[in-house]
């Protein structure tokens, strides 16, 4: 995977960086939002450790606050896409249909909350990291809007004496028929934390489908 950059259309104000990303075959291309950036230096080696611990998805973007400070890490964005679906194409109406039966089914809810998935970020943290990780909390299916299944909940990580609280919202949702996902964290303060992540992350997935598909007549 490849991503470039260019300079957004040019303002008066400072320029906002356009980057532009592969989901298999589809070409995407989005204006990042304001405020945030694509990692440089030691973050870069910090978006490789996060995106090291799924397997299930390809990261395809990570981005931080600009003035993001390396020695506290608990506010970003993700874009993700599941490696399973990379080749496929399906209609977003269809995969929200999709979507919303397996919200329904019990398995997934008890798979989000359960220990199984604490136990193997723990594992794959301590061996990234080369020191001892405990991650505890839940993530939960949140319902179905417009454009996205969403998901959300909080979730603590203890890498040694180093512990972080974040809260995330994520979208999933389609793309000019390609299945992404976008995740935003931040210092997690109660259940309002999640509320608004939940919000966050629907218009970041919208910010990217109105870049990527013509508007409908």
């Amino acid at each position: 995977m490849t991503i470039s950059l260019m300079s957004a259309a040019p303002v008066m104000a400072a320029e906002r960086q356009v980057a532009r990303f592969s989901v298999g075959e589809r070409e995407l291309s989005w204006t990042l939002p304001d405020g945030y950036c694509l990692p440089k230096g030691t973050l870069s080696t910090v978006a490789q450790m996060i995106s090291s611990v799924d397997q299930q998805n390809l990261t395809l973007l990570t981005l931080f606050p600009c003035d993001a400070d390396a020695e506290k890490i608990d506010r970003y964005i993700l874009v993700k896409a599941p490696v399973s679906a990379l080749a496929a194409s399906i209609p977003r109406k269809q995969l929200l249909t999709m979507i919303g039966a397996e919200f329904d089914k019990p398995e997934l809810k008890q798979f989000l909350e359960g220990n199984s998935l604490s136990a193997d970020l723990e594992k794959r943290m301590s061996s990234l990291f080369g020191t001892s990780a405990e991650a505890t909390g839940t993530v939960v299916p949140m319902g179905i809007n417009d454009n996205c299944g969403l998901v959300g909940g909080a979730m603590q990580f203890k890498l040694g004496t180093v512990a972080t609280h974040v809260g995330l919202g994520g979208c999933v949702t389609a793309v000019d028929g390609k299945v992404l996902s976008t995740y935003a964290y931040d210092n997690y303060q109660g259940p309002e934390t999640v509320k608004a992540l939940l919000s966050r992350a629907t218009e970041l997935a919208q910010s990217i489908i109105a870049e990527n598909e013509a508007p409908t007549p």
